[in-house]
């Protein structure tokens, strides 16, 4: 059996001490650490095999449901605003290194991809027309503030 791929990310502290995590190196003048996340023992090969519930079982909708909201809206949000999802990056990788646990049990299920695309679905469809604009605005001023401070507390 082949070991598990490992993920690896730049964790970033600047002078005053606020942590960034992103995928690319740390700025000059910043303490960097590189963090190696492996998967739990046996989490790679489930998650090749498609384990975790099937699209129509949710008895495990309460964790998934926590994942997809992060994901789905980060996903509408990065398909409203050009430059999105590169300027929110490090936020939505700080959130994937603290939920890697859950994202590799549940991340390959058929109900984790179905209740994402119908997020990512609906915020396309909440999109059209006129509220394209006031969604971007929602993008940028609520929820990344929002999920900053939940990384930030959490």
């Amino acid at each position: 059996m082949c070991p598990a791929p490992a993920w690896t990310i730049n964790k970033c502290v600047d002078g005053d001490g606020a942590i960034s995590f992103q995928d690319g190196p740390c700025p000059e003048g910043v303490d960097a650490v590189v963090v190696t996340l492996r998967p739990e023992a046996g989490a790679a090969s489930d998650a090749a095999a498609g384990s975790g519930p099937d699209a129509d079982d949710d008895r495990f909708d309460t964790e998934i449901l926590e994942l997809v909201s992060v994901q789905a809206t980060f996903e509408g949000c990065a398909g409203l605003s050009d430059g999105f999802a590169q300027r929110h990056h490090a936020v939505l990788a700080q959130w994937r290194s603290l939920n890697a646990g859950a994202l590799q049990r549940m991340g390959g299920s058929g109900r984790y991809r179905m209740l994402k695309e119908r997020g990512v679905e609906q915020m396309r469809t909440d999109s059209q027309g006129g509220a394209g604009p006031m969604l971007a605005r929602f993008c940028e001023g609520q929820f990344i503030p929002a999920l900053q401070q939940a990384l930030d507390n959490g």
